[in-house]
């Protein structure tokens, strides 16, 4: 995706955040942007939130984001964050998907929206190692251009 195509997408996404906060009234404490993949927590900004959420967990009361595929794509990995936040008594929440988790019916859709988002994810890798063998059999290049190609 290219600059101006990613630029309009977190102007999107941070507009809806900003509607949901205004609408009930959440006073926003910090927003993070981050362009990385949630197929891992292991991200620079996700670290960030984290230890700000563990230096301030007296104060913070709610995580806030779109969709779950923009909150993980590991499943696995999606229930222990998830945990983690419970212990800190802090709430995960999708403006576009909302959960009460504090409800054992919740349970069943939280675990549809993490296998769909990890499917997802799954999918894109086989179609991306699809693509590239297929375009090595026909010799086509898919890396850098060569120096002195640019």
């Amino acid at each position: 995706m290219n600059r101006k195509c990613r630029d309009l997408v977190f102007t999107s996404q941070k507009e809806r955040l900003l509607d949901f906060a205004k609408k009930a009234k959440h006073k926003i404490l910090k927003h993070y942007e981050e362009d990385y993949s949630a197929k891992t927590f292991n991200r620079p900004i996700w670290k960030k939130l984290k230890e700000y959420c563990n230096t301030h967990h007296t104060i913070v009361d709610k995580i806030v984001f779109t969709k779950w595929d923009r909150f993980s794509r590991n499943a696995k990995q999606a229930y222990q964050e998830i945990d983690w936040f419970e212990k800190h008594e802090i709430e995960i929440y999708s403006v576009d998907n909302p959960l009460d988790l504090s409800l054992p019916e919740s349970k069943i859709m939280l675990a549809v929206y993490l296998t769909l988002s990890e499917i997802e994810n799954d999918r894109l890798s086989i179609r991306v190692k699809e693509g590239l063998k297929k375009a090595n059999k026909e010799e086509c290049w898919t890396g850098k251009s060569p120096y002195g190609y640019t």
